[in-house]
């Protein structure tokens, strides 16, 4: 019998993801991979036990980023015009960019996120990456694979210049059996979710983003289907009507975006226990750009200076509108290629604080809330008996200033299933 090896983090402060306050006067006891028990300072411990003085520091649960893109990155061919990214977005060697999701996602376990669900990336890239990294092969956070399914037309395709064949054809489905087909190669290829779109974009050339790109009936049938593998359904919306209120009537699980919303369709939600990942990062860098944003934007949008602004104030309002509602609301940056989120993935969390979450609650949304958006929460996101001992030590206190959490030099140990990875302690 393999004998489990036994570490005791003492002396900090601990931030379990279920208390509205850090438990004092407590250590944290694990046992190879699995949280085995906190002990009161005052009870002793077998004399054999490696231990880790944390004295001064906050132990918590690993962050959760539940929306990003880990294939893509700054480096491939910033310089290159809309038409030429759009092909070397898609026909770059797959090896490529799981090399290039690897440096992403060592970001990750450096910036203290632990689990990451990647919404979108080309072939087979991400998914060898995670499973390179589940085999022990490689360091890097747990990654949940979103498997993209979009319509002609939909959010996924519209870029995609139409004289040149599409290398993802065979997920670009329409009408209900073509739709079925398209879940059950994502179900072969071992997708975690399925990442769909019932709106398009608010930020390219031609696109609007209260296209619908589905019926009802085509996503009661992608739904259906992909319910049936158990298999999460994540879909990319924007407006209240028609695409969120349809997806939500669709039977999706979450909402990722959801901009532009209305009082009916968060109180939809809140009734069918719809979740929202507003990505609300991505916004504001754009809307902070200014004038840059003309040259950054990849579309070159005339007038995107005005429609980020009202998008800002819309998002910002949409969000709160879904917390007044009690829409579970967790955080995710969007992270991609574009606007320097790889890496500053709590920069969503300065924002959920902006805009009044109180800073505890603003934790337990990168946490625990994120672990059930996941459907991981049996397994991550509280510091509980049982769990997987994902957790980070920082040196200060995020309950004060969530910014703090943007700080990797305060992010001083960080662990995944009890393995340490990033280690700055002593």
């Amino acid at each position: 019998m393999v004998k489990l090896s036994v570490l005791l983090l003492e002396g900090g402060k601990i931030i379990n993801g279920v208390d509205d306050y850090p438990l004092d006067g407590y250590n944290l006891l694990l046992k190879g991979c699995t949280i085995e028990k906190l002990l009161k300072s005052s009870e002793s411990v077998p004399a054999d036990v490696e231990k880790i003085d944390v004295s001064g520091m906050i132990v918590m649960p690993g962050l959760i980023d539940a929306h990003l893109h880990l294939a893509f990155s700054a480096s491939i061919s910033p310089e290159l015009n809309p038409i030429r990214r759009a092909i070397n977005r898609f026909t770059a060697l797959h090896s490529s960019y799981a090399l290039g999701a690897y440096v992403n996602g060592m970001k990750c376990i450096e910036s203290g996120f632990t689990t990451v669900r990647d919404c979108g990336s080309p072939g087979d890239s991400v998914i060898a990456l995670r499973d390179a990294i589940n085999s022990g092969w490689l360091n890097g956070p747990r990654i949940l694979v979103g498997g993209t399914i979009t319509s002609t037309m939909g959010h996924f395709d519209e870029n995609w210049p139409v004289t040149l064949p599409r290398p993802h054809a065979k997920y670009v489905a329409d009408g209900v059996d073509q739709i079925r087909k398209a879940v059950r190669e994502r179900a072969r290829e071992q997708v975690d979710f399925v990442k769909t779109s019932t709106s398009d974009s608010w930020s390219t050339t031609r696109s609007r983003s209260w296209w619908r790109c589905y019926t009802i009936e085509e996503l009661k049938a992608l739904t259906d289907e992909a319910h049936a593998f158990d298999l999460p359904i994540s879909s990319h919306a924007y407006d209240a009507v028609p695409s969120v209120k349809n997806a939500v009537l669709a039977g999706v699980d979450n909402i990722d975006h959801g901009i532009y919303l209305n009082e009916e369709v968060v109180e939809l939600m809140s009734e069918r226990g719809t979740t929202l990942v507003p990505t609300l990062s991505v916004i504001k860098i754009i809307y902070l750009q200014g004038e840059k944003a003309r040259d950054t934007n990849p579309y070159r949008i005339p007038d995107i200076v005005c429609k980020a602004k009202k998008t800002w104030e819309s998002h910002q309002k949409s969000v709160k509108m879904a917390l007044k509602a009690s829409v579970k609301v967790g955080s995710g940056t969007d992270a991609t290629g574009n606007y320097g989120l790889h890496g500053n993935y709590a920069y969503e969390l300065e924002l959920l604080s902006d805009l009044g979450m109180k800073p505890m609650d603003v934790l337990k949304t990168a946490t625990k809330v994120n672990s059930e958006i996941l459907g991981l929460e049996d397994k991550i996101g509280t510091i509980e008996p049982g769990k997987a001992a994902d957790l980070i030590i920082i040196d200060g206190d995020p309950t004060q200033d969530v910014r703090i959490l943007q700080e990797k030099s305060k992010i001083k140990l960080v662990m995944i299933g009890g393995k340490i990875v990033v280690n700055k302690i002593g």
